[in-house]
């Protein structure tokens, strides 16, 4: 599969807005979702903050598709599924809990490899 620059920076936008909008409802409710979904209310207010800048990163890969920052990208898109898997594993999680992070690991692991498509072929860029 090729990507055009337009698409892959199209890619990096859509998730930079992903974490922006997942952000705010965690920092604003994490106090009412913490007993919905069996996680900690300091891990989703925390968790819910540091989705801004992270965000704001995604951005700045998307501008300039600078190597470095793209595979910081990519690797945290890994490295957050790989948490949401241990947080199931670790915590009590309810079942909307569960579906929660399911969800996350879904979307995150397509982020990873949809930004790690170089934008001139197939191979991966990591």
């Amino acid at each position: 599969m090729t990507m055009t620059e337009q698409k892959l920076r199209a890619v990096f936008r859509l998730d930079a807005a992903s974490g922006a909008l997942m952000g705010a409802p965690l920092v604003v409710f994490a106090g009412p979702l913490a007993p919905l979904l069996g996680l900690p209310e300091p891990l989703l207010f925390w968790g819910g903050l540091a989705l801004f800048p992270v965000a704001a990163t995604m951005l700045a890969a998307a501008a300039t598709l600078a190597r470095p920052l793209v595979l910081l990208v990519v690797w945290g898109n890994v490295a957050w599924a790989v948490a949401c898997a241990a947080l199931m594993a670790a915590l009590p999680v309810t079942g909307l809990g569960v579906l929660f992070l399911l969800v996350q690991i879904a979307f995150v692991l397509a982020m990873a490899y949809l930004e790690s498509r170089p934008a001139t072929g197939g191979e991966m860029a990591a």
